[in-house]
């Protein structure tokens, strides 16, 4: 089959030089373009031309124009007449100021539309005269995955977006060090005593006395510390935009090689006010008929971190423990009546995906609680992440295929996929393109094929 040709007619003048350049860059390490298309530098317009050519062509008043197709008009002097002649001619499918490839007017981002543009064009043209599965890409066309880590990290590659979310979170985490070296250490201190409470819990009142006189260690050892404000940090975001993920970022960054002991999450939507009490401040016998003693995530991860997940969910009762808690580090259980209360650090990360002020303002969220969180990060969704979103795009195939065990059946994904999926908006954010993946993956495995295909991707 012929290849398509892009006719460069020259002007032998320094403006050549670099629109040479970013066509040779194009057709070079496009692996889907290469081989497919021959570049033609001429001295004067091409007189024969097949209807799927592209021409590049300074502009020009030459009746002999408008036979073309399509038309790259590259103008020296980008002015309103340039604009208004282009505007007229329907064939002319962009136009460039060629001054500002090279030079002092030299424009990086001017260059990137240049060979997008152009990308664009000869895709469509190849699109065709080759099959779908032809023009594909492979599934780690932008990121790697070979050494595969059960942390989905790399998923927050980061455009502008996100790369300020990230930079925020760093150096929230690089101001809590001297905190961070605190909570360590009370880790070590009452590391012997927190593995004794694990050993005693569901006991009988028989053993409430050993509890209580553990307690009271842990309380003499929390006067050493001289932590001023238990750090908490809220994370808001639109469902399935990686706010989990980022709270474990955070965390692992806060508690280096102690995250995988000291790090707990609680999920706080459609559970009880009783069992989030429970399961957040723990039991004492007496605090209800059969009650027994049992441990509360904040007492046995004492010195670590919990991700609140939900938060926005949770009762008035459990916000005004949550509330005294940041304020006095002091961990409310019910059925323990002494005065003292127990003292225990525990860094808090909270997250929800619903407008905490307009909750405040309906009188569903506190505005003190809300008042106590330190640091808000909020996540952007991934309607706003589409300058990376190839990149997320390339990680989610890879992560998908080693999850469903395909990695060596399905290897590519069509261009036009690519492109059906970047014109999407995902509702669902993340978690949607998980599971869109997941069943094209599927759906391209039971066809017997090992590129994914448009048709796969069954959205709108």
């Amino acid at each position: 089959m012929d290849k398509i040709k892009i006719f460069y007619v020259k002007c032998d003048c320094e403006d050549d030089k670099p629109v040479e350049e970013l066509i040779n860059v194009i057709l070079k390490n496009k692996p889907d373009i290469e081989g497919k298309v021959e570049f033609c530098p001429v001295d004067e317009f091409p007189s024969k031309f097949d209807k799927n050519d592209i021409v590049i062509v300074k502009e020009s008043n030459d009746e002999k124009d408008k036979i073309m197709n399509k038309i790259y008009l590259v103008d020296g002097e980008l002015n309103e007449r340039a604009v208004v002649n282009a505007q007229q001619r329907s064939y002319v499918y962009a136009i460039f100021d060629v001054k500002r490839f090279y030079g002092e007017r030299k424009e990086y981002s001017e260059m990137a539309r240049f060979e997008d543009v152009l990308k664009r064009l000869v895709r469509d043209k190849l699109s065709t005269r080759f099959l779908e599965s032809e023009m594909s890409k492979p599934v780690n066309w932008k990121i790697d995955l070979s050494n595969y880590s059960k942390e989905k990290f790399i998923s927050m590659f980061s455009d502008e977006n996100m790369r300020s979310v990230i930079f925020k979170a760093n150096r929230i985490v690089e101001s809590l060090k001297s905190t961070a070296k605190q909570f360590q250490k009370f880790r070590k201190d009452v590391k012997s005593a927190i593995d004794e409470l694990k050993k005693l819990e569901n006991s009988n009142t028989q053993e409430l006395s050993k509890v209580q006189k553990i307690f009271g260690e842990i309380n003499n050892k929390s006067k050493e510390l001289s932590i001023g404000k238990l750090p908490s940090i809220l994370i808001t975001g639109p469902t399935g935009s990686g706010k989990t993920l980022f709270a474990k970022y955070i965390a692992r960054k806060f508690l280096e090689n102690d995250f995988e002991d000291h790090f707990a999450k609680v999920t706080l939507v459609n559970i009880s006010e009783t069992i989030v009490d429970s399961e957040l401040f723990g039991t004492f016998p007496g605090s209800f008929t059969g009650s027994l003693y049992k441990m509360g995530k904040f007492l046995s991860n004492t010195g670590g971190v919990i991700f609140l997940d939900e938060i926005g969910e949770i009762s008035e009762k459990i916000q005004a423990k949550l509330l005294t808690y940041l304020d006095d580090m002091k961990v409310t259980i019910d059925g323990y009546s002494d005065p003292r209360g127990l003292k225990v650090p525990v860094m808090i990360i909270a997250a929800t995906n619903k407008d905490i002020k307009k909750e405040i303002e309906t009188g569903n969220f506190r505005r003190d609680l809300f008042e106590r969180f330190d640091y808000s990060i909020r996540i952007p969704s991934l309607k706003e992440r589409k300058s990376d979103f190839r990149y997320i795009l390339s990680f989610v195939l890879q992560d998908q295929l080693t999850s469903l065990q395909k990695e060596k059946e399905i290897k590519r994904i069509s261009l036009k996929a690519i492109e059906k999926l970047e014109r999407y908006d995902y509702p669902g954010n993340f978690r949607e393109l998980e599971s869109l993946v997941k069943e094209a993956i599927m759906n391209a495995y039971i066809d017997g094929r090992d590129c994914i295909l448009e048709k796969d991707f069954e959205i709108v």
